[in-house]
C-alpha cells in the first residue's frame, strides 16, 4: 500500500472518530489549542484569571472546584454564572443537595430569570438531565453541586457519555465537591480524569469593618490545568456586599 493510501485511510478513520466522540477524542498535537484559542468564562477575580493562564473557566471542558462548605466554592460558581449571564448567556444549577440561596445568589449578582434550577433525585439523573440540556446549545454554564458525595458506576459512564456533547457546545461545566478529606485526592471519582481544570479552594481569614464581617480571604489552588501550568495558587476576596467580588 502507497503512503497516501495509508495517510486517507487513517483520516478517514480518525474524521469518524471525532464525529461520533467529539474532536477533543482524536487529534494531532500540532492541533491542540493554544490557551489564547481556548474560549472562557471570567471568574471575575482578575487575578484568578490570570492564574488559570486562559483568562477563565473554559468552555466546552469540566471544571472541578473542590472545599470545604463556605469555603467560597459555592460563591465563586456562583460568580462565574452572573459572568456568563453578562454576557448572554443561561445558567443552570444542579441541586443535588438542596443548598441553592436565590437571594444569596441574587446578591452575588445572578440573575434569577436566567437561571435554570434542577434538583435530580440522584446523580445519575442529574447527568441525564444536564446531557440533554447541554446537547441543545443554549446552555453557557452548568453547575453540578455534588455535595459530600463521590461519583461512582453508572454516573461515572454518564461523564465519559457526556464529554463528546460537551465539546461541541458552548457550555463550561463545573463540577462542586465537598472535600470532606483531602483535597488533592480526588474527590469524586470519574471527574478528576477527565476535567480540564481542577482547583480546590479554602477559607483563609474573615475580613471585618468596625464590628462588621464583610467578606474573607480565600485561596484558591490550581491541583490541574491542561491548558496552562498547575500549582499555582492566588488570594482572593469574597465579599458578602451585592455586586462586588
Amino acid at each position: 500500500m502507497v503512503a497516501s493510501d495509508k495517510t486517507r485511510r487513517i483520516e478517514e478513520t480518525a474524521r469518524a472518530i471525532q464525529e461520533r466522540w467529539g474532536i477533543t477524542a482524536l487529534r494531532k498535537l500540532d492541533a491542540v489549542p493554544s490557551p489564547e484559542d481556548v474560549s472562557c468564562i471570567s471568574t471575575q477575580y482578575a487575578a484568578l484569571d490570570r492564574t488559570l493562564g486562559i483568562g477563565g473557566i473554559p468552555r466546552g471542558r469540566i471544571t472541578e472546584i473542590a472545599g470545604r462548605p463556605t469555603s467560597g466554592m459555592g460563591t465563586l460558581a456562583l460568580r462565574i454564572i452572573a459572568s456568563a449571564q453578562a454576557g448572554g448567556d443561561m445558567g443552570v444549577y444542579m441541586d443535588c443537595v438542596r443548598t441553592f440561596d436565590p437571594e444569596y445568589a441574587a446578591l452575588c449578582g445572578v440573575r434569577l430569570d436566567r437561571l435554570l434550577i434542577c434538583r435530580p433525585k440522584d446523580h445519575e439523573l442529574g447527568l441525564n438531565i444536564a446531557f440533554d440540556l447541554i446537547g441543545s446549545g443554549g446552555v453557557g454554564v452548568l453547575v453540578f453541586d455534588l455535595g459530600a458525595e463521590a461519583l461512582r458506576g453508572v454516573a461515572s459512564n454518564a461523564i465519559s457519555r457526556l464529554l463528546p456533547v460537551l465539546a461541541q457546545s458552548p457550555c463550561a461545566f463545573i463540577f462542586l465537591s465537598w472535600a470532606e478529606r483531602n483535597t488533592d485526592a480526588d474527590p469524586g471519582e470519574g471527574i478528576s480524569q477527565h476535567a480540564t481544570l481542577r482547583l480546590k479552594i479554602e477559607k483563609e481569614r474573615w475580613l471585618h469593618r468596625r464590628q462588621d464581617v464583610r467578606g474573607y480571604r480565600a485561596r484558591v489552588t490550581v491541583l490541574k490545568n491542561k491548558l496552562a501550568p498547575l500549582g499555582r495558587s492566588v488570594e482572593i476576596t469574597i465579599s458578602l456586599q451585592r455586586g462586588t467580588p
